[in-house]
């Protein structure tokens, strides 16, 4: 199914591509981009990472591409790697200025790695997508608990004080290290080729707490090359009242300060940023699932159809094949296009744990050998469905006897989706 899914996805990518290619062109290549994912189920494998990330840009073929790269551990090589390549990288699941300026730097090495192959850095684009309002929702639960537990009035004013301003703060000084980090002489001998500086995102800039202002993460985030994505609600609610002003650079000390105080309560926020990239990988791993199971659902359902099944029925009478062996191999194939779905998802997910878990261990051998049983399962379970001739389109529950791919009188296709946790909605 995921197969499926990016074939879809890929053409997707380009018709959007070239809707805002003369946006790109228009701007010389500064804005008018289109992202691309690679796979959830490989935020853990540096090496699996630049091998999607190499055929994604290959087969999308689009000057405005960024594909998304995850800024986890195994992220970071395989940016500097795609980066020197010259694939314009959009790094996402940024949390820690710690972890922004590995991510600085892992562009700017790749830039010269590239243009020390004799690449032209002009092309190469990339942001650094700082999640936003997430920071905020996990402090401030932290804060919360920590308010109810103080006796001392002073201390509980000193720490409600610090509620819906850290993400803020955070943000503030990662754009100082911007500042810092893009000119020197190190920086001025790659714009002296044409490269341009690594821009910051803010992302997850819709407000959560409904006691903060509905466009605070915009207002407060405004300054020079910085990309806003910007929910639509809170694009309305911007447009309707919101103010610009040059914020990112207003208040760095008390930005400072609130970090600071953060500490001095016992809050890490390194810990917190550290679990919300694992949390944002596995929702991430989550939502693929959701999605290649909805369109495994689909695909079986359009594989099932009644007239297409009646057609072959039709044919199976001519070459005098019964009825019952046609209708048992018809629905058979949908049931094994479900069961396909979750036996790659598990093979993912098997992929990513033995890659994070195991060092050195063959993952690409290893899913290849697992992956090539798929097809030849599915022949098998058709091709035996097909010979035993002993279901026929009477409903489940109405069957005098369950055939030999039920358990309990439950049908395969209901056992392999509760298994694999497919969905069952459309698409």
């Amino acid at each position: 199914m995921a197969e499926l899914f990016e074939h879809l996805a890929v053409e997707d990518i380009q018709s959007a591509a070239d809707v805002l290619r003369p946006v790109y062109d228009h701007l010389n290549g500064d804005d008018g981009f289109v992202s691309l994912e690679v796979s959830p189920y490989l935020a853990m494998d540096t090496r699996g990472t630049i091998a999607e990330a190499e055929r994604l840009w290959k087969d999308v073929n689009r000057k405005n591409l960024m594909v998304k790269v995850p800024a986890t551990p195994e992220g970071l090589p395989a940016i500097r790697h795609l980066i020197g390549e010259g694939i314009s990288i959009n790094i996402t699941l940024l949390f820690s200025q710690a972890v922004y300026r590995e991510v600085a730097e892992a562009y700017i090495a790749g830039l010269e790695q590239y243009v020390a192959n004799g690449g032209d850095p002009s092309h190469v684009a990339s942001v650094a997508s700082f999640f936003v309002s997430r920071i905020d929702s996990s402090v401030d639960k932290q804060l919360d608990e920590k308010i109810a537990r103080a006796n001392d009035p002073g201390e509980k004013e000193r720490l409600s004080a610090l509620k819906g301003k850290v993400a803020i703060a955070n943000a503030k000084m990662a754009y100082q290290d911007y500042k810092r980090l893009f000119v020197g002489s190190r920086w001025d001998k790659l714009a002296a080729k044409g490269a341009n500086p690594q821009r910051l995102l803010w992302a997850s800039t819709g407000t959560k707490n409904k006691d903060y202002s509905d466009v605070l993460y915009v207002e407060e985030l405004i300054g020079p090359n910085t990309v806003n994505t910007v929910p639509p609600a809170t694009l309305d609610a911007f447009r309707d009242h919101g103010k610009t002003r040059d914020s990112l650079e207003e208040d760095i000390d008390d930005a400072r300060h609130v970090l600071e105080e953060l500490d001095r309560s016992g809050i890490s926020l390194d810990a917190i940023t550290t679990e919300l990239v694992k949390d944002g990988v596995k929702q991430f791993a989550d939502a693929a699932d959701k999605l290649y199971g909805a369109v495994a659902h689909k695909r079986a359902a359009s594989l099932g159809g009644s007239a297409c099944l009646d057609r072959f029925v039709a044919l199976g009478r001519e070459v005098g094949v019964l009825p019952g062996r046609i209708c048992c191999a018809f629905r058979c194939v949908g049931s094994v296009a479900v069961w396909s779905a979750g036996w790659n998802l598990m093979i993912a997910r098997c992929v990513a744990w033995m890659s994070s878990r195991l060092t050195g261990c063959p993952v690409g051998m290893w899913s290849a050998r697992l992956r090539a049983l798929v097809p030849v399962a599915s022949m098998v379970l058709i091709a035996s469905a097909t010979l035993s001739g002993s279901v026929s389109r009477t409903p489940w529950k109405r069957r005098r006897r369950p055939c030999w791919w039920t358990v309990t009188g439950v049908p395969l296709t209901k056992l392999v989706r509760q298994g694999a946790g497919v969905s069952t909605t459309g698409v």
